[in-house]
């Protein structure tokens, strides 16, 4: 799944295989057209759920310090979650379940977190439209309200 948002181009794919040196190549191959090199991106490869774990950690702590960025990097994001959801399931609802509770487990202040809340139900929105089960999926949207929160 390729998703390409204002702060970079993402691939996501499942493979006992790293498929890494594929990918940057065929990248190159259309980019290089436009007078571009190796050295004008930054490349990271991410082999396991720790790595993207740790990667989404130092994300999010850069994009919460720039909540505009947050604003439009999500909006973007989750547009594009929702284009590819019927073919990539499975591997969209493991990353927002990790984006979720990395959100979460992130320290804000009060003033970040009132901007980011809106985008935090967001998330947790687009994962519950995963649920197959119409009551637990009304239970817990109506557990998570504005209206029951402290």
């Amino acid at each position: 799944m390729i998703i390409n948002t204002n702060v970079g181009l993402d691939v996501y794919y499942h493979s006992s295989v790293c498929y890494k040196d594929l990918i940057v190549n065929a990248f190159l191959l259309l980019t290089t057209c436009s007078g571009k090199s190796i050295n004008d991106f930054h490349i990271k490869s991410l082999n396991s759920r720790i790595d993207i774990e740790n990667e989404t950690n130092r994300f999010f702590d850069r994009l919460i310090k720039n909540p505009l960025l947050f604003k439009s990097y999500t909006k973007s994001l989750f547009n594009q979650l929702k284009i590819n959801y019927n073919d990539n399931s499975e591997l969209i609802d493991e990353l927002l379940a990790l984006w979720q509770t990395k959100i979460l487990e992130t320290n804000l202040d009060s003033n970040i977190l009132n901007t980011m809340i809106p985008h935090i139900i967001t998330l947790q929105d687009t994962y519950f439209e995963t649920f197959n089960q119409p009551i637990l999926k009304s239970l817990i949207k109506e557990t998570l309200k504005d209206t029951r929160s402290n």
